[in-house]
């Protein structure tokens, strides 16, 4: 199963990004964006790729443990960016500021998940909300110029999902 870990976003966050995705998408109608879906927008913690179900197991507890001894987990929007970059992103994101608690909590369930011998990538967390992906890396129009509303929330809650290919793309189910 192809899984990883994440923040939930909140209602407003979500209603927010949506209003971001519109208008976007207005200064560039002919650019081929796939927009995510409100219903599946999330902030990765850790990306697991394929694992097994005792892997998953482990996973379950290491999350279980984490949730309960730390939180609440806030994070707010930043900025909007692209990933690569943002003249020529691969996908549009807002940037994130998380609370030192979120920091925290992803640090100890990225060592937590090494230590178990679950394959974790090597690099820095650097949270985001993905708003959509580019069919083709091009230009976007008005990324560097657009502001975004400072939308803050606090999550208690840490998600294991199974991202499941269909062919209308990735369907996530809860893992919890």
């Amino acid at each position: 199963m192809r899984t990883f870990i994440a923040f939930p976003i909140s209602k407003a966050a979500v209603a927010y990004a949506g209003e971001l995705q519109v208008e976007i998408g207005r200064k560039n109608r002919m650019t081929n964006i796939r927009w995510v879906e409100p219903r599946k927008m999330h902030v990765t913690l850790e990306f697991l790729g394929d694992i097994s179900g005792e892997q998953a197991d482990l996973v379950r507890q290491i999350i279980k443990d984490k949730s309960e001894s730390q939180g609440p987990f806030a994070l707010a929007f930043d900025h909007i960016d692209g990933l690569p970059n943002v003249d020529y992103p691969d996908s549009i994101v807002i940037k994130l500021t998380p609370s030192p608690e979120a920091i925290k909590a992803q640090k100890e369930i990225h060592t937590a998940l090494a230590q178990a011998g679950i394959t974790v990538q090597d690099r820095d967390w650097h949270p985001h909300l993905t708003l959509g992906r580019m069919k083709v890396r091009k230009q976007v129009a008005g990324l560097r110029d657009l502001q975004v509303e400072i939308i803050s929330w606090q999550t208690d809650e840490i998600r294991f999902v199974n991202s499941v290919m269909t062919k209308n793309g990735y369907e996530y189910q809860s893992l919890d």
